[in-house]
């Protein structure tokens, strides 16, 4: 019904010939056709994202702006630049470093001291009993981060480990902030105790969380 082309920026639609075995008026086929936009929109990540960030805090008195340039990994699909991205925003205070590619052995954020030990390990695939046991001996903190469909197995695997925690990014918001990616965004975040507002000015999309990295 809609194709569409990216053509190293915005998604530009080009109708055409829409049949239809049932009968529908021109307004249902044009709101058909718009979801199917929206739909291929969702599916394509653009090669670079200019992120400009302003971060405030006022718990801990941060007031932070900082512009990033990021880009997803090879054949990484919306969805989990989405969940890197949120992931990012959540750990914004610490100041975590971002791994520079997929399919490595060390986690997808972590934090060094001067000595190269890990402070904080972060993850955004679940790992095995074994890798979880050796990223809690070899880091300080160690962080999973999971969706609602995966809490009850990270709350059974982290069992027993003390430096273990959980922070939850349901998928309902990691759909929403989709929506917020483009080539250029600019967002504003709001922390306010276990609470973290994340807008970019049109959309909105809101966090609650106990286990914020502090």
């Amino acid at each position: 019904i809609i194709s569409a082309l990216s053509l190293n920026g915005p998604i530009v639609a080009q109708p055409m010939l829409i049949h239809c075995k049932i009968k529908a008026n021109w307004q249902d086929a044009y709101s058909y056709a718009m979801l199917k936009v929206l739909e291929v929109t969702m599916q394509v990540t653009p090669k670079v994202v200019r992120l400009d960030l302003q971060y405030n805090a006022e718990q801990s008195h941060q007031y932070l702006r900082e512009t990033l340039y990021l880009g997803p990994y090879p054949q990484e699909d919306i969805d989990h630049f989405a969940k890197r991205l949120l992931t990012l925003v959540v750990l914004y205070e610490a100041h975590p470093i971002m791994a520079t590619s997929p399919g490595h052995k060390g986690p997808d954020f972590y934090l060094y001291d001067q000595h190269q030990h890990y402070q904080l390990w972060c993850e955004l695939s679940l790992p095995n009993e074994k890798q979880l046991v050796s990223a809690c001996r070899r880091s300080e903190q160690v962080l999973l981060i999971c969706d609602d469909s995966e809490y009850k197995k990270a709350e059974s695997l982290i069992r027993g480990q003390t430096n273990a925690d959980i922070i939850s990014l349901p998928a309902d918001v990691v759909q929403q902030f989709q929506q917020m990616i483009r080539p250029n965004m600019h967002l504003a975040v709001w922390r306010e105790h276990n609470c973290l507002t994340i807008t970019d000015g049109a959309l909105a999309v809101d966090l609650t969380s106990g286990h914020f990295y502090h």
